[in-house]
């Protein structure tokens, strides 16, 4: 007995309002998990801490890449785990004159990938996966829909495999805009951030933000964020938790222990 075909979902287009009368146009794979991205990411926000009232340094994002501008440097955002592309497009409407690198590993996700992005010229995109150190690993469909997606070294991963790709380490990512300041880390990589924070991490200060998704709720006893966690306290950063959202934030302070609003 063999497996029956996968069946080819139908690609839809949806409008999203912006400022005024402008909009943009996503295309997405109608009855998967698509739309609920799209959705998720342009009427919650969840990259946007400015808008969390209770947060002292909301403004801490903004301002950084306010003052990057400032100092006639381009802002440089790395958007690992960038899916379709909702939310490398709400970046670069955001800030207009960052330099986004979108970083996605499932072949037909990444084919979106390109196709939502390709009238931003700010917007960078690579077919493969984050991890600590440069090499190859197994993309692997757990079959939790298309916006979970795993990597994981070739026969060490749960669910099918879908085929290699490229890993890149953060610095090796760094190096595609090296004019670039670096601003924001977006991570939202199904898990792979145990791997990735556990060695070579002397990247991370680099980062005024990091914002992350962790999933011990969804990889239960294995504390798959500590990693994470005890490097971001060694550096005496900020942790923020808004009341609201899967997404944390990582705040850099100064030399001091203080960090500007």
């Amino acid at each position: 007995m063999t497996d029956a075909p996968q069946q080819t979902p139908q690609l839809r287009d949806i409008k999203i309002g912006l400022d005024g009368d402008a909009h943009l146009t996503m295309r997405y794979r109608d009855g998967t998990k698509d739309l609920y991205t799209i959705r998720e990411n342009w009427t919650k926000h969840p990259y946007r801490l400015g808008q969390y009232a209770g947060v002292l340094r909301r403004q801490f994002l903004d301002g950084s890449y306010e003052q990057i501008v400032s100092e006639g440097r381009t802002p440089l955002i790395i958007d690992a785990g960038a899916n379709i592309g909702a939310s490398a497009l709400f970046f670069a409407w955001r800030y207009p004159k960052a330099r986004i690198v979108a970083v996605e590993p499932e072949a037909d996700t990444f084919g979106l990938l390109i196709a939502n992005t390709q009238d931003r010229a700010q917007v960078r995109c690579v077919h493969g996966a984050v991890a600590s150190r440069d090499g190859r690993l197994t993309t692997y469909d757990p079959g939790r829909g298309t916006d979970a997606f795993r990597v994981a070294p070739a026969g060490e991963g749960d669910g099918r495999a879908l085929g290699e790709v490229d890993a890149w380490s953060i610095p090796s990512l760094l190096a595609l805009e090296a004019d670039a300041a670096p601003l924001l880390l977006k991570l939202d990589i199904e898990g792979a951030e145990a791997e990735l924070f556990s060695r070579d991490t002397d990247w991370i200060d680099a980062f005024p933000v990091i914002a992350i998704e962790l999933h011990d709720w969804m990889l239960p006893c294995q504390a798959s964020s500590a990693p994470f966690l005890r490097e971001v306290s060694l550096r005496g950063r900020d942790f923020i938790n808004p009341p609201s959202g899967d997404i944390v934030f990582s705040l850099r302070n100064l030399p001091s222990g203080r960090g500007p609003a």
